[in-house]
């Protein structure tokens, strides 16, 4: 949790120059620790750790664009994969403790990565898919940064909608729309399973 909180609130603030590499380093070491955080199928998640970590170094330090989306798009699998093994050990929790809550809080920042990171992907695939101020100010696609994807996913995600940041194209808006939707259905599903848990071990 203390690696995917550096990597929500506190690279975005650092100097531009510094971030890249910041979500780069922070990014490997949430491979790592998510894989031994699951209980089963450790050794797999390892494996998958250690491939997204090859690719995304390789894309970070030679910069070749295909490699950089193929990184992204691992890395997306990756998460999803693990927000969903988190539902499923909260789910199986016997009882509500500090580390279910942990883990609960941990799933909600890892979905804002994984939406981040498919705008990132949309993004790079069509720069005019959301009116970033940065690409707007004549930025290229080479020095857009993490933060600001990351930004707008946690704003829809949790139904803010400041409109600073808007979709432009279809595929965009679609996006937007079950990045929202599925925010609060996270939100909605654990909720419930943590308050029916706590609500049986109270009654037993």
């Amino acid at each position: 949790m203390f690696f995917v909180f550096l990597a929500v609130f506190i690279v975005p603030i650092l100097p531009v120059e510094w971030r890249k590499f910041s979500y780069s380093v922070l990014f490997t070491c949430i491979y790592f620790m998510s894989a031994l955080a699951m209980e089963k199928h450790r050794k797999s998640f390892l494996r998958f750790a250690i491939a997204l970590f090859l690719v995304e170094w390789i894309s970070s330090v030679f910069g070749i664009r295909y490699v950089y989306e193929l990184s992204r798009i691992l890395s997306v699998i990756f998460f999803i994969i693990v927000v969903g093994r988190m539902i499923a050990m909260i789910a199986g929790a016997k009882v509500v403790s500090a580390k279910t809550i942990i883990e609960a809080i941990n799933g909600y920042l890892l979905l804002s990565i994984v939406f981040g990171l498919l705008v990132m992907f949309v993004t790079i695939a069509n720069p005019g898919s959301f009116n970033f101020p940065s690409l707007a100010e004549g930025s290229t696609i080479d020095q857009f940064d993490f933060s600001a994807p990351m930004y707008f996913s946690l704003v829809t995600i949790t139904t803010l909608g400041y409109g600073d940041i808007v979709p432009q194209t279809t595929i965009a808006r679609s996006l937007a729309t079950f990045m929202g939707v599925a925010g609060q259905l996270y939100i909605a599903i654990i909720l419930a399973l943590l308050v029916g848990k706590y609500a049986s071990r109270r009654s037993s």
